[in-house]
């Protein structure tokens, strides 16, 4: 029983940002601050075992090392890269000055934080609808974006447990975010690049950005030719 009431947790933050969306003045950044906070405040609910134990045993050794000491530390068991340095440095300066759930309770904050701003900037980039007066933005695609992230972009069950996927995903996808704002896009690849330093694998995402951006500079130039 007690499984099922937990379960049933993850619609509290749903129903309250149902509730934030009707209000007619609030302004969307606000609600994603407190969509992720009742997220990654969900996610302290979470017992520590797998994976997640992994994480708290490798935060437990950060706060007992020097960040050289961590840096240079290779343990097959963490299977955590030495390349992967800015996950290394987090769980270092994290484990300084706060306990491993308030390490847990930030991680997943970021991880949603990240992952629902690119979502509301998608929508409003590509959800536009144009009007007799210009163009405006539709407050139900922002909602749907926030929901869309929160239900199925980011499952609520495999953030803890995945947690350094994660966060290098949606910091990456942070950093695309930027290029949807043309004023902003020299800030795209220090972001893409701590997402590769967070995780070595995401990598491959950002090789598969820089191919799309060459590939359709080249097609929209052999068009307007």
């Amino acid at each position: 029983m007690l499984i099922f009431v937990r379960a049933a947790y993850i619609y509290l933050p749903i129903m309250i940002l149902i509730a934030l969306a009707s209000l007619k003045r609030l302004n969307y950044r606000l609600v994603i601050i407190v969509a992720s906070i009742l997220m990654a405040g969900l996610a302290l609910n979470k017992e520590i075992v797998g994976d997640l134990a992994q994480y708290q045993r490798y935060f437990e050794m950060a706060a007992s090392s020097t960040f050289f000491e961590l840096l240079s530390e290779n343990r097959p068991d963490f299977s955590i890269r030495p390349t992967e340095v800015i996950f290394r440095f987090f769980t270092w300066t994290a484990s300084s000055i706060m306990s491993f759930q308030g390490y847990h309770f930030l991680s997943i904050f970021i991880c949603y934080f990240a992952m629902i701003t690119f979502g509301v900037k998608y929508s409003d980039s590509f959800g536009e609808q144009s009007l007799k007066g210009g163009v405006t933005s539709n407050k139900l695609d922002t909602a749907f974006a926030i929901l869309w992230v929160m239900l199925v972009a980011v499952p609520f069950s495999l953030t803890s447990h995945v947690m350094r996927q994660y966060l290098s995903i949606c910091v990456f996808a942070f950093g695309i975010s930027m290029s949807l704002r043309t004023n902003r896009e020299r800030y795209i690849i220090p972001w893409l690049l701590a997402s590769v330093l967070i995780h070595n694998a995401t990598a491959i995402l950002l090789m598969v950005y820089v191919l799309a951006k060459i590939t359709t500079k080249y097609f929209n130039n052999s068009f307007y030719m």
